[in-house]
């Protein structure tokens, strides 16, 4: 650091000039006072633009082991006269960030002057240098009549000294480019060399599997099967079937039968630029096909997965140099990053055990299991994932205080917590470290959204998307952002481009079938809803079609997808209580109470696991008011408004309870605060449980821009 700082002579940053060599302080032209040990910190700062330098380097540089001071109490007062000297503010800093617990910054953009600069620019204005005799005026003109020629010389040396750096810097990036990491992968459907029938069906059965292989391994990410069937056969070059899959690489192979043998020959081939990163070949005995596709991709997986290793290791900037637990992180990553997965969290949370166990020192490791541990405590509600969760996030802000990945974990379960500020200066922390980690952005623009701070939640998510354009969440939560503050054509913009960046993701698509809704396109919502249960159909999936076609009162569809949804998901309460939801306004009060019935039972035993579920508290309120039990239904409602107090959904089935016990003034009072939070409009004017409000004057203020059924069903 010494170094870069003696390299330079003057630093100009604003209104200020400093001169390195002479130990001044100026502020437009005028010199302001500041004491040698501040000097030296401001100089060591500006050595380092928009680093972080911590007290250690400060303390090493500027304090040596030898003096006998106090190094905090010297710090902490060279900042304050440092700021003192610039009119800077710890609190609102335009020049020095402070990183608490860890050093500073300088922030303010930095404009360095060479030594040969300097003296041309005090030659060219007929000035000296501190420290020199002025010459007399005749040597002054003849310097003039020399500067011409040397001037000329300055400029062809320094266009070609830009044109060589131009074509190096060329060069190493199409170096750089040609060893990028791969993070994601599509697998083409595998060509024949016949079109017979059963080497067609072991062609497609090995792509299936080395798709299922390379999932489960959990990194790189892998385009679903659905997304690659267009190219099946299709003469295309890997670039542009790569660019139009959103994916790093693509693998594609061929199989050819020979007598009783079968030859398998696979490349893994990046995209940009084109170039081959892998091969493999096979000759195998064709007698059991079903155990030969698994070997094969067995053994595939296995190339691809250490050709990827060995580079994402000798180009990874992470703290282990430990080949096992880094390829270990990566997969608990891949397993965390991907879109419902069986017992994602599960896996994440073994391969990120498997890393600390390789490098027990390992700080994104131990970060990466308090998330998993944290999704497994959001989904189970057992007190033990939470517990998992804060101990981990704990030992990896130990080991890597100064990366962005405990203070994301922290952040992530304050937020979750309803923390939203401590969260906000968390994730902050994280950017402090690493300013274009785009999860941090997403987290914080989160929180910032959760305490109704929508410009700064733009603003972050804008920036995650600027961080990582292929990332799939920066545009939906940025659409979520514009729907929840009713800017619809906005928001279908943005699901679009989400759902671009993941064709295999029906998450981007159940949303952008609520938005439609909200339009009033119905037939449209139903057509996308219905496109996302066909690409992933999963419990959510059939939870959210059934809900909005119950909304459009078409009962015996919703019946039928909330029946698959029970079929898929046996032990979620939710299920039944939608289930039931849905006999009930088809005028079927006998399966609507069987399935309330169990959808209690379901939900009390979730409480038995964790008394503070809110989800579980507030839903069994509105099961137990919609069998008549109105007084048992008071205290779970109560605690759910405890645990949750500022969430739309729980004013929502508040203003549902309350109804269903007569009390329309406070149904409406709840349903005014659930307005106010711009909860969906479309939902509380479709729900078939305010079909008696629907008249109400308040009622038609808060539903203005949803159409309310025109007719009520019969309400049991």
């Amino acid at each position: 650091m010494e170094q870069a700082a003696r390299s330079v002579r003057i630093v100009r940053f604003g209104v200020y000039e400093i001169d390195i060599h002479e130990g001044e302080v100026r502020k437009s032209g005028r010199r302001v006072t500041l004491q040698d040990q501040p000097f030296q910190v401001l100089a060591l700062l500006l050595a380092n633009p928009g680093k972080l330098v911590t007290r250690e380097e400060l303390q090493g540089q500027i304090w040596p082991a030898d003096t006998f001071v106090d190094f905090d109490l010297g710090l902490n007062t060279a900042i304050k006269k440092i700021r003192a000297a610039l009119g800077d503010s710890a609190d609102n800093p335009r020049f020095i960030e402070t990183v608490p617990k860890h050093g500073y910054r300088f922030i303010y953009p930095v404009e360095r002057v060479e030594p040969a600069a300097v003296v041309e620019q005090h030659e060219a204005a007929g000035s000296v240098l501190i420290g020199e005799s002025p010459p007399p005026p005749a040597q002054v003109a003849v310097r003039r009549y020399r500067w011409w020629p040397a001037l000329a010389v300055a400029v062809v040396l320094t266009v070609s000294a830009l044109v060589a750096f131009r074509i190096v810097s060329q060069r190493n990036e199409a170096r750089r480019k040609a060893d990028s990491l791969i993070e994601s992968v599509a697998v083409l459907p595998f060509e024949t060399a016949s079109s017979g029938p059963e080497e067609e069906a072991f062609a497609n059965g090995m792509t299936e599997e080395l798709i299922t292989q390379l999932a489960q391994l959990g990194w790189p990410g892998v385009a679903a099967r659905a997304a690659v069937l267009p190219y099946k056969g299709r003469a295309q070059s890997a670039s542009l079937i790569g660019v139009a899959l959103n994916v790093d690489a693509i693998v594609v192979g061929t199989v050819t039968r020979e007598g009783s043998q079968i030859r398998i020959t696979a490349h893994l081939i990046q995209v940009s630029p084109e170039k081959e990163r892998w091969t493999g070949k096979y000759r195998k005995d064709a007698a059991n096909i079903l155990a030969l596709q698994s070997e094969v991709a067995a053994d595939i997986t296995a190339g691809i997965r250490a050709t990827l290793t060995k580079k994402r290791l000798a180009k990874s900037t992470d703290e282990t140099q430990n080949a096992a637990a880094l390829e270990s992180a990566l997969r608990g990553q891949g397993f965390m990053r991907a879109y419902d997965m069986p017992d994602q969290y599960d896996k994440a949370e073994a391969a990120f055990r498997e890393a600390i166990a390789a490098d027990p020192s390992y700080a994104s490791a131990y970060a990466g299991l308090g998330l998993a541990c944290w999704k497994k405590y959001k989904k189970t509600s057992d007190s033990r994932w939470e517990q998992c969760a804060q101990q981990a996030c704990q030992d990896s802000l130990h080991f890597g205080p100064l990366r962005a990945a405990p203070h994301i974990c922290l952040a992530t379960l304050e937020s979750g917590t309803g923390q939203y500020n401590q969260a906000i200066e968390e994730f902050s922390g994280a950017l402090q470290f690493d300013p274009l980690n785009t999860d941090a952005h997403i987290g914080r623009g989160r929180s910032y959204e959760l305490s109704s701070r929508a410009v700064e939640a733009e603003k972050d998510y804008s920036q995650a998307i600027a961080s990582d354009p292929n990332d799939w969440r920066g545009y939906a939560l940025l659409a979520g952002l514009y729907k929840n503050h009713e800017r619809y054509p906005e928001a279908v913009k943005q699901y679009e481009l989400s759902k671009d960046r993941r064709p295999d993701n029906s998450e981007p698509l159940f949303s952008l079938g609520a938005v439609y809704l909200e339009l009033g396109q119905y037939d449209k919502a139903i057509v996308t809803l219905n496109k996302a249960v066909d690409l992933h159909p999963t419990f959510g999936a059939y939870q959210n079609l059934g809900t909005w076609l119950l909304y459009e009162r078409n009962f015996e569809p919703a019946i039928d997808k909330f029946q698959t949804g029970v079929k898929i998901a046996p032990e979620e309460y939710i299920g039944y209580g939608n289930l039931a939801r849905a006999y009930l306004y088809a005028d079927r009060p006998q399966p609507a109470r069987e399935n309330y019935e169990r959808a209690i039972d379901l939900a009390k035993k979730k409480l038995r696991v964790n008394r503070e579920d809110p989800d579980a508290n507030l839903m069994l309120a509105v099961y137990l008011v919609m069998l008549g039990r109105k007084d048992e239904a008071d205290p779970y409602l109560d605690r759910a408004l405890f645990l949750r107090p500022d969430a739309g959904e729980t004013f929502f089935w508040a203003a549902v309870v309350r109804l269903r016990q007569g009390n329309r003034a406070r149904s409406l009072e709840w349903l005014r605060k659930a307005h106010a939070v711009k909860y969906s409009p479309a939902e509380i004017g479709h729900a078939p449980e305010f079909y008696e409000l629907r008249n109400d004057p308040e009622f038609k203020s808060i539903t203005a821009k949803a159409e309310v059924p025109a007719e009520a069903r019969h309400r049991p």
